[in-house]
């Protein structure tokens, strides 16, 4: 029994640091996607990757069909890319 709790104990202080980690990448990705010059990408990679909505949702907050959503998030993607670059987040720090 006692090694029971002790394994739930070890699991939930797991789960406690990745929701810390989580909680800080999530910090990261909303500073690099600040970077991002056009509103309409930052909007769209906010309510997806931070926010979680479904691509329902996000199109019904932009007003795209669901074709020329997927379009928009590809080029709010490379412009993410682009946006990590200049951030320079060090990720060895994270590994």
């Amino acid at each position: 029994m006692a090694d029971a709790i002790n394994k739930a104990l070890e699991i939930e202080e797991e789960i406690q640091l990745l929701e810390i980690e989580l909680v800080e990448t999530k910090e990261q990705i909303y500073q690099v996607i600040q970077l991002i010059d056009i509103t309409e990408h930052q909007l769209i990679l906010l309510e997806r990757c931070i926010n979680e909505k479904s691509w329902n949702s996000i199109d019904r907050t932009i007003g795209y069909a669901n074709s020329r959503m997927y379009e928009k998030h590809h080029h709010a993607l490379m412009d993410f890319s682009v946006a990590f670059e200049k951030f320079g987040v060090n990720r060895s720090s994270s590994e």
